[in-house]
């Protein structure tokens, strides 16, 4: 977390940093103008590698939603995916 806030303040953007301590999850609220989008998305980019570097996951309590499913390949590699989409596709031909 210490170095994810450095990485902040080094850009020059506030975050505050809230995390689960029993899980070594933590949650980052970023606030930054549109014109720092760029380097935002390089720093929270740089953030998530770090964690799975750190044999951590890129998903929390929440999933991962379309913003987090490149890093989900990266951590689980494509058959587990492949897995979820057959799975959900199947699902959805009994949806009414």
């Amino acid at each position: 977390m210490n170095i994810s806030k450095k990485d902040l303040v080094e850009l020059g953007i506030f975050g505050s940093i809230l995390g689960h301590i029993g899980d070594g999850n933590f949650h980052e609220t970023i606030l930054f103008e549109e014109k720092q989008r760029d380097e935002v998305e390089k720093c929270v980019d740089k953030m998530v590698f770090r964690a799975l570097e750190m044999d951590g996951t890129c998903t929390g309590e929440h999933g991962i939603g379309l913003g987090k499913k490149d890093f989900l390949r990266e951590e689980v590699g494509e058959a587990p995916i492949q897995i979820v989409t057959v799975d959900l596709t199947v699902a959805m031909s009994y949806a009414p």
